[in-house]
């Protein structure tokens, strides 16, 4: 059995009294017979990361026959740049070692990084083995993984569970720890420490501090501090850092520091130097600053520090500071300024002033020499405020601008970032100011005056201008109208005219008020209104519409139109329309009679068409006579008396229409339903019910209904249903008075829905709609609420009511279907009065 030696892979350090750190790797193979060849006499060993991407060559001892290593020409590339250390071995001699200086092929001037990696071997017997990363009959292959963290470890053993390797060990110097220790020649009963500094990437276990190589009780913590140092207390010191033990060593690993040797005097160390930090500060008003003055040596005795302020930068001269000795020095910044500080220490017999002066400089704000000013503007325009300000010795002012709408607080405006500022949008009384601050936005900040920003709206038309295109006689005075509003300023007017539509306009003089006389002269003469809102002297103005005169040869009045006769239900209005040519335009008056002979004027009734106020009962079979008067300056003329006739309503019937609301559960939207008349607490009459298999849902309806009420028509299970009923009764046994159309409708399909109340309960739906009875005939009424978006009774058939798309409607009197639209037929039966 033949052994491959000890590989010893190092780098040296900087200081070298401490070992490189590095890594040796021994291992020893199986030794078949060979067959031409001596055993395993082709060798080669590289590192890879822990991904399996190539890092270096470190041993190649294969220069003629490299091709037979397989896996090794796979890894490092068919022509790899790698150095080829050592001959063909063609017989088993001592092999020597290579080193690899923990760099990569790719950056050979850098060291790789703490991390996984795995160290690779491959020997060969024979010839020609084939590829690949496990074991083949002519090579033994094997990765050993090897965790770079800068802890020293020895002879950690790896077994190869292929056995083709008998024994593998590494053996890695890590990162030794460092000693540091600024004072190591003290006086008797000064004071000094030690630290030690982990340069491994794994964290310690343990610390314990050595002096002479015998560890010191209780010292075991990164630092060790000599408090009143005695003679005796000089020698050697380092420190042993344990890490943890993740390795399968037998003892956790460890490493020692350097070792410091310490000096103790009994004299006194005295002041060689003295400096200060930082040299120079730039803060804004009460912003904190601490100099620190370090004297050198760290050792020397009993320091006491005195401090100074100077106008200029100088160490001599200055203002002693009161109280101020020790070696730190927080100088006031209250106030802008430049003001330099320098200090004094009395160490060990001699006393040294700072080598240099701190300069403490505390930045004073900027100045604002141009306020910006309040602007006003007319809508639609842009209001821009401005200021102009100086950094006052600190360059670089950054702006920001603010807004404060009428009620709300001050804002930053998005992008308003300059000297000036255009706003984006306008609202009246919005103020505006600019934060302005030095040292590119990083020192003191100015705020500028608040400007306001005043808007002149236009002016809004209320009434345009009118008459719209009068026609009269030439001279002959029209008196044109306009009017409009401002939420604030000062509504002004002013009347234009012109010849022609090809002319242009021009100001009437005088005409300043909201109306204007003006005097008929040619046709085609037009007239407008500039209505103009003033504010600080800045104005907007609308434009009225344009009114075209017509000058015609005068004509008397003559009625184009005549008012027609009108048969109108009780309670109904009624329409009368006129209309009479003339020049000028006539004037119109309506009139009334109740005897087609005597007429009286409808005071304020002057339009082309009148309507009359409601009609009631009392006006059936009392007809009433109207007609029209036209006047203008040639004349007057009369139209036709038109009659207004004022009929009941078909005794003893009443339409019903009604739309519920479309929410609904599993079935269509309140698809259980019930319709009846109540006068006071007494059911009259049930007109409409779809719900025989779930009546118990209308508990209003039971509980009002009495036993014997027939039930008439199936189970609503769709959104088809009636929605229009018409209710038949006997006007002798209606006598005359208010009486309620109760509707009462179901979501889903549920059991009892609360108890008989006559307010909606959840799940169910229930309104009435009050209605009067007179002389046999009902009286209309309409309404809503309940889940009933619309509901309405009246004695003349009005417009099927609205409901779902595809609701069916219908007209139903004593159980006959009179119409009905999509969706099953629906019957109705009414019971007997009192029932």
């Amino acid at each position: 059995m033949h052994t491959l030696r000890t590989i010893l892979l190092a780098i040296a350090l900087a200081a070298p009294a401490v070992a490189a750190e590095g890594l040796t790797i021994t291992f020893t193979p199986t030794n078949p017979a060979g067959s031409g060849r001596w055993t395993k006499h082709i060798a080669a060993v590289w590192i890879e990361t822990s991904g399996a991407a190539f890092v270096k060559t470190i041993a190649n001892w294969s220069a003629t026959q490299r091709s037979d290593l397989t896996q090794w020409r796979a890894k490092a590339g068919a022509s790899d740049t790698d150095a080829v250390m050592g001959a063909t071995r063609n017989s088993v001699s001592a092999l020597t070692s290579g080193t690899w200086a923990m760099n990569s092929r790719a950056s050979p001037s850098s060291t790789v990084a703490d991390g996984a990696y795995r160290i690779w071997l491959e020997v060969v017997d024979d010839s020609t083995p084939s590829a690949g990363t496990g074991n083949t009959t002519f090579a033994n292959r094997l990765g050993v993984p090897f965790q770079k963290d800068g802890v020293s470890r020895a002879a950690v053993p790896y077994a190869d569970p292929n056995t083709k390797f008998l024994s593998i060990t590494y053996t890695y110097t890590g990162r030794v720890p460092t000693n540091a220790n600024p004072a190591l020649s003290i006086v008797a009963g000064s004071s000094t420490t030690f630290t030690a500094t982990n340069n491994a990437t794994v964290s310690p276990s343990g610390y314990q501090w050595r002096k002479a190589g015998s560890a010191i009780a209780g010292a075991t913590n990164a630092t060790y501090a000599i408090a009143g140092a005695v003679v005796g207390d000089a020698g050697s010191y380092d420190c042993v850092l344990t890490y943890p033990n993740s390795y399968g060593l037998a003892t956790a690993p460890s490493m020692t520091s350097n070792a410091l040797t310490l000096a103790v005097s009994s004299g006194s160390v005295a002041a060689t130097g003295l400096a200060l930090t930082p040299a120079a500060s730039t803060v804004n008003p009460g912003g904190a600053v601490t100099l620190t003055a370090t004297v050198s040596p760290a050792n020397a005795t009993s320091p006491v520090y005195a401090w100074y302020s100077s106008a200029v930068n100088a160490t001599s001269g200055g203002t002693l500071i009161a109280g101020q000795t020790a070696a730190t020095y927080a100088p006031p910044t209250a106030a802008a300024g430049m003001v330099w500080y320098y200090a004094r220490v009395t160490a060990g017999g001699s006393t040294i002033t700072s080598s240099s002066a701190s300069q403490v400089t505390v930045r004073a704000a900027p100045t604002i020499s141009v306020q910006p000013s309040a602007v006003t503007v007319a809508a639609g325009g842009t209001a821009t405020f401005t200021l102009t300000a100086a950094d006052s010795g600190f360059p670089t002012l950054t702006y920001r601008w603010q807004s404060l709408p009428p009620a709300g607080a001050w804002t930053n405006i998005t992008g308003a970032t300059t000297a000036s500022y255009a706003t984006a949008s306008l609202v009246d009384a919005t103020q505006y100011r600019c934060v302005v601050t030095n040292a590119a936005g990083s020192g003191v900040a100015t705020t500028s005056s608040a400007a306001v920003l005043t808007l002149v709206q236009a002016p809004s038309i209320t009434a345009d201008t009118t008459p719209l295109d009068p026609s009269d006689v030439a001279g002959a005075t029209i008196s044109l109208a306009v009017s409009g509003s401002v939420p604030t300023g000062t509504l002004s007017y002013r009347w234009q005219h012109r010849a022609s539509a090809a002319g242009t306009f021009a100001d009437v003089p005088g005409a300043t008020a909201a109306t204007y006389g003006a005097t008929a002269t040619v046709s085609g003469e037009q007239y407008r209104c500039i209505l103009t809102n003033t504010r600080n002297a800045v104005t907007a103005a609308t434009i009225s519409r344009t009114t075209t005169l017509t000058v015609s040869t005068p004509a008397a009045p003559a009625f184009t139109t005549q008012p027609a006769d009108r048969s109108v239900v009780a309670g109904s209005t009624a329409r009368f329309t006129a209309a009479a040519s003339g020049v000028p335009t006539p004037s119109l008056q309506w009139q009334e009679s109740t005897d087609n002979a005597t007429f009286t004027d409808i005071a304020g009734e002057t339009a082309a068409s009148y309507t009359t106020p409601a009609t009631a009962m009392s006006d059936v079979g009392s007809p009433r006579w109207y007609r029209c008067i036209a006047s203008n300056g040639s004349g007057s003329a009369t139209s036709n008396a038109a009659q207004l006739t004022v009929t009941a309503a078909a005794t003893g019937v009443a339409f019903i229409a009604f739309t519920s609301s479309p929410a609904g559960g599993s079935y269509a939207p309140k698809h259980v339903m019930a319709a009846w008349i109540q006068r006071g607490p007494t059911c009259i009459a049930t007109v409409g019910d779809w719900s025989s298999q779930r009546k118990a849902s209308l508990v209003l309806w039971n509980s009002v209904r009495g036993s014997t009420d027939a039930v008439m028509g199936a189970t609503q299970l769709s959104h088809a249903r009636v929605a229009n009923l018409r209710w038949s009764f006997d006007p002798a046994a209606m006598p005359d008075g208010i009486y309620s159309l109760w509707l009462e409708s179901a979501d889903d399909n549920p059991g009892p829905i609360g108890g008989a109340s006559t307010s909606p309960v959840a799940g169910a739906n229930r309104m009435h709609l009050d209605f009067t009875i007179a002389g046999g005939a009902v009286m209309g009424a309409s309404g809503a609420g309940g889940g009933f978006s619309a509901v309405t009774i009246d004695s003349v058939p009005g417009p099927a009511a609205g409901g779902a798309a595809g609701a069916a409607s219908a007209a139903v009197e004593d159980g006959k279907v009179a119409s009905c639209g999509s969706g099953a037929p629906t019957v109705a039966k009414r019971c007997s009065p009192g029932t």
